[in-house]
């Protein structure tokens, strides 16, 4: 799990005061990354976790997610936030390894069909 802090100001927005002074920021939908889907709207992010921490103790970042067009053309990422790895079920706090998980997972299902091939249930 991870909890990550977002940066609202560092996208495309304006500020707002409300006629009852609430202050609210408005955000052009049009501005990459946010979209409106069938059931809201939607800010597509890209999240890393980093193998160190940074002067904040934090291992995470996120960015708005570009498109292959703009990574091909080098286009820089729109960092809005850092965070950090607060939970794993891992040894030593260290997140589990995407292949690591995805080997586990037959030999999971498989160890829980012996098991309920193997019971002497009475029905």
């Amino acid at each position: 799990m991870l909890g990550l802090k977002v940066d609202l100001s560092k996208l495309e927005s304006a500020p707002y005061i409300t006629k009852k002074g609430m202050k609210c920021i408005m955000i052009p939908l049009e501005q990459t990354g946010i979209f409106e889907g069938k059931k809201g709207i939607y800010l597509d992010l890209t999240v890393a976790v980093n193998d160190e921490v940074n002067d904040y103790d934090q291992d995470c970042s996120a960015w708005i997610a570009q498109s292959k067009e703009n990574r091909e053309a080098g286009m820089d990422k729109n960092y809005i936030g850092n965070g950090k790895v607060f939970w794993t079920d891992e040894e030593g706090g260290l997140p589990a390894k995407a292949e690591k998980a995805a080997e586990e997972k037959p030999e999971k299902k498989a160890a829980a069909k012996e098991e309920f091939e193997e019971d002497d249930l009475p029905f």
